[in-house]
């Protein structure tokens, strides 16, 4: 009898803890629906916290926690309350996955994708608020943001296969965010993820050339050839309206010496984008340099730089009737009279002839010309130099 006795008081006892266990977590959801979510959150962390295998706990304390951090006046309580929730929610998941799965089905994982796009809006107004402080700080709290997001995005893909495996926002601002943040190891792994995907459009109309031009770049100050060309080469099929891409071949292709290939974009430039002002400049002073540079495979002969010189010339006169003004265009001019005036006058001692040909004194006429111009009509950045040139010729 005092056997069965103790089996009686066992059970009892079993379903006295059922009870209780079971008014515990009613109450708390009583609170929750009552709004007073402060005694609400201290009844369901006091519940978890005894029976942590209690799937129902964690729903509960996910859904309060949400309601918290969804609540301006609440939001103290729990300062970061959309991740508390989600990680109550793992927390659910872990504990009894069939049943957290079969309750969160039945509402079509509301509550997670709810957690997913508050964060992300909140991530948004981040970045943005950091665009307009132009504040480092402040987009590393946007990226930390956005990355929390990224966890519930994949946490949902996981449960259900409906949800996109990649989101293209959140890479798009977790990766602008990084960039500006100067945080380069997550900004790299994010923009070559982008790269790897070849996402250059998507329904928000997001600018994603940006995050190509910055890991051009990047990969471009770090001398890394073949990412650089890499990227370069899918930038500029990605976004065939952009001149950034080949631009900066030209400016890789410079800083090396390599004449041949930089001319060679010049050529693909012009004919993506034509023969605007705007490039000529700097076409005009990297064609003259590639001419007399003696190892630069543009022109080995006298007779293929003076050609070459002949039509530098023209396009550059050409851009002096269009642009007056310009001093930049004056020198490059100037330079090239007398570089060729010189080659020619090597030419003429090569063949034992000292007589300085018409052709050589009206060159270097029209340097001094345009070096008298730039000293006495255009002061400009340029005037230095134009008067140390103008000394060198004034006696040739």
């Amino acid at each position: 009898m005092q056997y069965k006795k103790s089996i009686l008081t066992g059970i009892g006892f079993l379903f006295f803890i059922a009870v209780t266990k079971g008014q515990t977590l009613e109450n708390a959801r009583r609170l929750w629906l009552q709004n007073d979510l402060a005694r609400a959150k201290a009844a369901i962390d006091s519940f978890t916290q005894q029976y942590p295998q209690q799937a129902a706990g964690w729903l509960l304390q996910a859904n309060i926690a949400y309601s918290i951090a969804a609540a301006p006046q609440w939001q103290n309580l729990l300062p970061d309350g959309y991740m508390e929730a989600f990680y109550a929610l793992s927390k659910a998941a872990q504990a009894n996955p069939s049943f957290t799965d079969s309750i969160l089905n039945k509402s079509h994982y509301e509550l997670p994708q709810q957690l997913y796009d508050k964060l992300s809006a909140q991530g948004v107004a981040t970045f943005n608020t950091a665009i307009d402080q132009k504040d480092r700080q402040v987009f590393k709290t946007a990226f930390a943001i956005f990355r929390n997001a990224n966890r519930i995005s994949f946490w949902l893909h996981e449960k259900n296969e409906n949800f996109p495996a990649l989101d293209t926002a959140n890479l798009y601002y977790s990766t602008m965010a990084a960039i500006n943040a100067e945080d380069e190891s997550n900004a790299i792994l994010l923009a070559q993820k982008t790269a790897l995907y070849n996402i250059a459009t998507d329904s928000r109309n997001l600018d994603w050339k940006n995050i190509y031009q910055w890991l051009v770049y990047q990969y471009r100050k770090e001398n890394n050839a073949p990412y650089f060309l890499k990227y370069a080469a899918l930038g500029k099929s990605l976004f065939p309206a952009s001149d950034y891409f080949t631009l900066s071949e030209i400016d890789w292709y410079r800083q090396r010496g390599q004449y041949k290939e930089m001319m060679n974009a010049y050529q693909n430039l012009f004919a993506t984008f034509g023969k605007q002002d705007r490039y000529m400049l700097a076409y005009g002073g990297d064609w003259l340099n590639a001419i007399y540079n003696n190892h630069s495979g543009i022109a080995e002969t006298y007779k293929e730089r003076d050609n070459n010189a002949a039509q530098l010339i023209a396009v550059l006169i050409n851009y002096l009737k269009n642009n007056p003004g310009s001093t930049t265009a004056r020198l490059i001019l100037a330079k090239t009279f007398i570089n060729r005036t010189t080659d020619a006058a090597k030419q003429k001692a090569k063949a034992a002839s000292s007589k300085r040909s018409n052709q050589q004194h009206q060159w270097l006429q029209s340097a001094r010309k345009l070096l008298n111009e730039i000293v006495e009509q255009f002061p400009s950045a340029e005037r230095m130099e134009a008067k140390e040139l103008l000394g060198k010729v004034s006696h040739r």
